[in-house]
């Protein structure tokens, strides 16, 4: 679970299982790894008569496609989603909903302190073209009226889509902790290890579909503290 989740509207308790959904395609490697995402759970909820927040349980599983380890961050988070209506719509750079880069972190915790080698607890070290698998949460804003889902709008309408989301595989600094991990110094230390995963990595697209008619409670209110 995303220790941030800026999705524009409040986060949703209630749960709608969806189907799980095969891909249309596999991801192509660009470094150590490939990630492979699949939307296993769907879930709605509405601020006003017209948008809605969908909420989305997503599995990703990495394979190392090299013929040495790869150090790889059990606690990866999920960044910017792109979203289009198809694979065909998002290879041309045809994009229904962009990543908008905004977050809105509260009180943060202190980066860790990693030592001498990958702690187990935190970090898994993949063989030659094995996988590890674990799940995050994804999100886009949708819209009733389909015609008010034009490109820019930062909607959605209901139908079949793609998810696309960009991985942060080094989530040890800001907006996620107060200060920061040197991501070069800990790789030189733990070399003999393997190699240490970091930067961001997008996801495969994996397909989603919001169907026409689905439950849509009002998203609970904020609990607001009182001095």
């Amino acid at each position: 679970m995303s220790r941030i989740e800026c999705f524009g509207l409040f986060l949703i308790l209630c749960c709608i299982p969806g189907p799980a959904q095969d891909h249309p395609e596999q991801a192509v490697p660009e470094g150590p790894l490939i990630v492979n995402a699949r939307v296993i759970a769907q879930r709605y909820c509405h601020v006003d008569p017209e948008a809605f927040s969908v909420f989305m349980d997503v599995d990703l599983r990495f394979t190392n496609t090299t013929d040495q380890p790869v150090i790889l961050s059990r606690h990866v988070e999920p960044g910017g989603a792109r979203v289009a209506r198809d694979v065909e719509a998002a290879k041309l750079g045809d994009f229904e909903v962009e990543p908008s880069g905004d977050y809105f972190p509260v009180t943060l915790p202190p980066v860790p302190k990693f030592g001498a080698a990958p702690d187990s607890k935190d970090f898994v070290v993949l063989a030659p073209h094995a996988s590890y698998e674990t799940r995050v949460s994804s999100g886009v804003i949708g819209i009733l009226d389909a015609a008010k889902a034009k490109k820019g709008s930062g909607f959605i309408a209901r139908g079949t889509h793609v998810l696309q989301i960009e991985v942060d595989l080094w989530p040890f600094g800001w907006p996620y902790f107060v200060g920061e991990v040197d991501a070069q110094k800990t790789s030189e230390r733990w070399r003999a290890y393997g190699h240490l995963a970091t930067g961001t990595i997008d996801t495969d697209f994996a397909p989603f579909t919001i169907p026409e008619k689905f439950p849509n409670p009002q998203c609970p209110q904020p609990k607001v503290k009182r001095r």
